[in-house]
C-alpha cells in the first residue's frame, strides 16, 4: 500500500512539474498562435420575387394557390472564416454558415470547411479534412467572388456526385516548376459522398487529378479527371476550363469565365426507379456555362464599380438515357460600394428553361427575380 502511495505521490508531482513546465510553453504558443490567426465574415441577404404563374421563389411548380409563396426574404450565406497559421508549416482553417441554422434539416450543414494544411513548400502541400476539392474554377473562387448569383447548376450537380462543393477528404497540390507562371498539379481523393454525411457509405473513394498553367495576358486553363464508385460500380469525370481576362483600358475590362464536366451521374442513379434498372456506365451528364462579366472602373469614394454579366448555362442530366435539359441564363448587374467586393448591390433574374416541365416539381420553367446585398469583413 506504501508503495502505491509513493508512485502516485511521484505521478502527481511529475504531473504538476509537467504542468507547470508546459504552462510557459502553452501560453507562449498560444500568443503566437493568436497572433497569426485572422477572422473574416461573409453575409448575403437577398429579397426574391416568382415572375412565373404558379411557380413559387424556389422554382417549384405548385398547384394549390393557398402554399404559393411568390416573395421572399431570405438569408443566404452567413459565413464566419477562422484561419490559424499555428508555425512555418502548419496552418488551420474553418468556416460556418450560420445561414444553414433557418433549414429544418441542420445534418452536416453548418460545418462547412474544417481542415489542416501542411506546406512544405510552394511544391508540395499536403491538405486533410473537409474543404472544396480542386476540381475546377469554382473551387478556387469563394463565395463573395461568384460573379453571379450563386455557383452554377453543374456545380451542384458534381457536389451531389462528390466531386465539387464541400468534401471530406486529402487534397496534395502546387507548383510542377519554378516558371514565372508554373504549372500547377492537384491530386487528391475524398469519400465521394458529400458533406454532411455521418458515416462513409462506400468501402471506395473518389480520387481526381487536375493540372492549371497560367499564361500571360491573364489566361488561365484547366483540366480535370477523376475515377469513383457507386455500389461497386466504377465511373468517371472528366472536365476543362477557361478564365480570359482582356483589359480594354484603365476604366474597362472584360473577363470570360468557361466550364465543361462530363461523367457518369452518381446520384441519378441512385435514384432511378426505371425497370429493369440500367447500369451506372449508361447514366452520363454533361455540363457547360459561359460567363462573360464587363467591368466598369469608376475608383469613386462610395461607388467603386459597376459590372454586367450574364451566365449562360447547360446541363443534361442524362444525355444517354434522354435527361430533362435545362438551360439558364443569368444576367446581373453589381454594384460594387467597396474594393473586393466588401460592399455590394447585385439585382438580376434567374431564367431557367426544362426540355419537358414536369409538374409540381422544380423541373419547371420559370424566372425568379433577385436583389441581393452582400457585406463582408
Amino acid at each position: 500500500m506504501k508503495k502505491i502511495l509513493l508512485f502516485s505521490f511521484v505521478l502527481f508531482s511529475l504531473a504538476i512539474f509537467a504542468q507547470n513546465d508546459s504552462k510557459k510553453d502553452t501560453i507562449s504558443n498560444y500568443s503566437k498562435i493568436l497572433r497569426n490567426t485572422s477572422f473574416s465574415g461573409l453575409l448575403q441577404t437577398r429579397y426574391l420575387v416568382s415572375l412565373t404563374e404558379n411557380v413559387d421563389v424556389n422554382g417549384v411548380n405548385i398547384a394549390d394557390q393557398q402554399k404559393l409563396v411568390t416573395n421572399s426574404f431570405n438569408v443566404r450565406r452567413a459565413r464566419f472564416l477562422l484561419k490559424s497559421k499555428i508555425n512555418d508549416r502548419f496552418d488551420l482553417g474553418m468556416m460556418l454558415n450560420f445561414a444553414e441554422f433557418n433549414n429544418s434539416n441542420l445534418t452536416g450543414k453548418v460545418l462547412e470547411q474544417a481542415f489542416v494544411r501542411y506546406s512544405h513548400n510552394k511544391h508540395l502541400k499536403i491538405q486533410l479534412g473537409q474543404f472544396r476539392p480542386y476540381f475546377g474554377i469554382e473551387d478556387e473562387i469563394p463565395s463573395e467572388f461568384i460573379k453571379s448569383v450563386d455557383f452554377s447548376n453543374g456545380y451542384y450537380l458534381l457536389g451531389k456526385n462528390g466531386w465539387q462543393s464541400f468534401q471530406t477528404g486529402i487534397a496534395v497540390y502546387g507548383d510542377i516548376n519554378n516558371a514565372k507562371n508554373p504549372l500547377k498539379y492537384y491530386i487528391g481523393a475524398t469519400n465521394g459522398n458529400s458533406r454532411g454525411s455521418e458515416i462513409d457509405n462506400d468501402q471506395s473513394k473518389h480520387v481526381y487529378a487536375r493540372l492549371e498553367k497560367d499564361f500571360k495576358d491573364d489566361l488561365k486553363i484547366g483540366v480535370n479527371g477523376g475515377i469513383g464508385s457507386y455500389i461497386n460500380q466504377s465511373g468517371n469525370v472528366i472536365g476543362a476550363d477557361v478564365e480570359k481576362t482582356f483589359t480594354i483600358n484603365p476604366k474597362w475590362n472584360l473577363e470570360i469565365i468557361s466550364e465543361y464536366k462530363e461523367g457518369n451521374n452518381f446520384s441519378e442513379f441512385g435514384v432511378s426507379k426505371l425497370s429493369p434498372k440500367p447500369e451506372l456506365k449508361d447514366f452520363r451528364f454533361r455540363s457547360f456555362y459561359i460567363n462573360p462579366i464587363i467591368r466598369y472602373n469608376l475608383n469613386s469614394p462610395r461607388l467603386r464599380s459597376i459590372e454586367f454579366s450574364n451566365r449562360y448555362e447547360y446541363l443534361n442530366p442524362n444525355y444517354q438515357l434522354e435527361g430533362n435539359v435545362r438551360t439558364t441564363f443569368t444576367p446581373m448587374l453589381t454594384l460594387e460600394f467597396a474594393d473586393q467586393y466588401f460592399a455590394c448591390l447585385q439585382i438580376g433574374a434567374m431564367i431557367d428553361d426544362y426540355k419537358k416541365n414536369v409538374p409540381l416539381t422544380s423541373e419547371y420553367d420559370h424566372t425568379t427575380m433577385f436583389v441581393q446585398v452582400q457585406a463582408r469583413f
